[in-house]
């Protein structure tokens, strides 16, 4: 295929990904947003050398090294949000400026093709390398690893072209002869290749990255970032699809929380549900479950805890929130809540969360501020007291 046709067909394939990308940034991915610039910059940059003959060789040279220069940071720059790690723009900024600034004097002073490529190659690996270099402490899930792999192979096939330039092209070559040369088209097919896959496997990971935040969105509760009801009933499936449950159940309640957004408002009933939520977080194992399971109940899955341990961990929780000074929350008064726990003995998690409820109704009826244990093998509806009226009766 003659070269030119690989100086459009490069481009045309990086503006197509680039308009893919601008597409998922609209969902809210700023990575997506960043790979969107650096492809087309990316873009301008290989279709440069097809301006041959329509202005003058130098400025061919200088757009396109400098627009490969603006994508390598702009990629880097995309990697470096996707993985939250500190970003150093100011730095890669003036990197690539100092780099375009050496890179023009090969081309505008020395006229040497084989030394403005060796530079720009030399400097290009380096805008790759840093930002991947920054996030590998990041690098968990495999899509990580994929981003990486296809970043090492970018900075190979840079290597490569760089050793393929001396090795062909003649130590004083001008400018002029890089269209005819070997590694013009090596550069564009490598590049057509290895482009591909890095713009698949980038959208791939801004697709991830997307579902994993509607899934965020969809399981976890948005004002105290615990688990809301439909996040703590998959969660649950996905543990019992594991093995049996065991452990205990714990629900907790704020009492008369009704009077404290009544009296004070919702933004002060929202700050105690906030400061509840990370009560709870301290006092809770990094495998139990925490669910902010409706209003302001809470519910607790402790899978390695019995119910003596789940009664002295509640009991711990509900003096400190009886204990806690709650006027930097607006608060003239102190807020109190009741626990109702329940073992499972190889019952469902739905009778469990039942015999809780019950034990956390006779906590609210025998005076609030109480820590509660369920009846053992209690069986779920026993009590003649129904849901409903427990739940008109925390209030």
């Amino acid at each position: 295929m003659p070269f030119f046709y690989f100086a459009l067909f490069v481009p045309f394939v990086m503006l197509v990904f680039s308009v893919a990308f601008l597409i998922a940034a609209r969902s809210g991915s700023r990575p997506a947003l960043y790979w969107a610039f650096a492809h087309m910059m990316i873009a301008v940059g290989f279709g440069a050398p097809a301006l041959e003959g329509y202005i003058p060789i130098k400025l061919q040279a200088l757009l396109a090294d400098g627009f490969l220069l603006i994508g390598a940071v702009l990629y880097g720059q995309a990697l470096l949000i996707r993985f939250k790690a500190p970003r150093y723009l100011l730095l890669q900024s003036g990197f690539a400026l100092v780099a375009f600034i050496v890179v023009a004097g090969a081309v505008l002073i020395a006229e040497s093709l084989p030394l403005e490529l060796g530079l720009h190659d030399a400097f290009t690996c380096v805008l790759w390398l840093f930002p991947l270099f920054v996030v590998a402490p990041w690098l968990r899930a495999p899509i990580d690893w994929a981003l990486a792999a296809v970043t090492l192979m970018i900075v190979l096939d840079v290597v490569v072209r760089n050793i393929v330039v001396y090795a062909i092209a003649p130590s004083g070559a001008a400018l002029q002869s890089f269209s005819d040369s070997g590694y013009a088209f090596f550069m564009q097919a490598s590049g057509a290749i290895i482009g591909l896959l890095f713009a698949l496997v980038a959208l791939a990971s801004v697709a991830i990255d997307l579902l994993g935040r509607y899934r965020q969105q969809a399981e976890f509760d948005s004002l105290t970032n615990l688990l809301n009801r439909r996040g703590l009933d998959e969660a649950l499936a996905r543990l019992k699809a594991a093995g049996p449950l065991s452990g205990t159940v714990v629900i907790c309640d704020i009492d008369h929380f009704k009077r404290i957004n009544d009296d004070f408002g919702h933004t002060v009933g929202d700050r105690v549900l906030v400061s509840l939520s990370a009560l709870l977080r301290r006092h809770c194992a990094a495998s139990d479950l925490i669910a902010r399971y409706g209003g302001e109940e809470f519910v607790i899955y402790m899978s390695e805890a019995g119910p003596g341990a789940a009664f002295e961990k509640s009991e711990r929780i509900r003096r400190e929130i009886a204990g806690s000074d709650w006027r930097d929350m607006g608060l003239d008064r102190g807020v109190t809540a009741s626990f109702g726990i329940a073992g499972m003995g190889g019952e469902t998690i739905e009778n469990a969360l039942e015999r809780a409820d019950v034990a956390l109704y006779r906590a609210k009826s025998s005076g609030r501020d109480k820590v509660m244990a369920a009846d053992v093998a209690s069986p779920a509806g026993s009590s003649n007291v129904t849901s409903l009226q427990r739940r008109a009766r925390r209030r």
